[in-house]
């Protein structure tokens, strides 16, 4: 079967199937990029942080660290990758615990 006879195949069983793409089909749309805050592990002070991103650029947007990338800096914040800052808290605490607990278990898979 050549590739333009395969397309071709797979469009006539979905619309033999009666599948269809449409209005009547509820999409929900939600932004979750905003309103998400970090900490570090027993700490009870949040800060603002930015999804996509990583812990490195929201401790460097809050002020609590220098610019990595000046002099020996990167050097001196390695201690960042050896600490626990996966506390998240965006859309609820639910999802947070929900995240955390994924966190969690991917790192003791690893382990």
């Amino acid at each position: 079967m050549t590739r333009r006879g395969g397309w071709v195949g797979l469009l006539a069983v979905l619309a033999a199937t009666g599948c269809r793409f449409g209005p009547e089909q509820a999409v929900v749309e939600r932004v979750i990029a905003d309103g998400w805050e970090f900490r570090r592990a027993g700490d009870t002070l949040w800060l603002p942080a930015t999804v996509p991103g990583t812990v490195h650029t929201d401790l460097l947007a809050n002020g609590v660290i220098p610019d990595p990338f000046y002099g020996d800096n990167e050097r001196r914040l390695q201690w960042i990758e050896r600490k626990t800052l996966s506390d998240l808290k965006a859309l609820g605490e639910e999802i947070a615990k929900m995240l955390n607990s994924l966190v969690n278990s991917i790192k003791s898979s690893k382990n």
